[in-house]
């Protein structure tokens, strides 16, 4: 258990790390369209559920739904499709109990 503990850790450490990087340069840093990739667009989403707390689970709900999705559709794999539907209707009821509403897993 302790050797699992110590690369989430490490891991949650450069997380918060590339985090503070990449609101410097959205912040003080001049930045065209061009420069805002999907990759920022995740990590600014992931801020964002990690400000809100009544919502904050609702965020990874979403990503493994969308992230299998993908996956069943690179690999062919249609058997993973239901696990992407059934997580997508989870994070949809979890983002309905939330005070948000359903903005949040749009």
């Amino acid at each position: 258990m302790f050797t699992a503990l110590i690369p989430w850790l490490n891991g949650g450490a450069l997380y918060l790390w590339l985090t503070a990087l990449i609101f410097f340069r959205c912040t003080f840093l001049s930045m065209s369209a061009e420069d805002f990739t999907p990759l920022y667009w995740i990590n600014m989403a992931a801020i964002s559920a990690l400000a809100g707390a009544p919502w904050a689970g609702v965020f990874p709900l979403g990503r493994y739904s969308v992230c299998t999705n993908w996956l069943a559709k690179i690999l062919g794999a249609s058997f993973l499709m239901p696990v992407s539907y059934t997580f997508m209707i989870v994070a949809l009821a979890a983002g309905r109990r939330s005070s948000s509403g359903w903005w949040i897993v749009v």
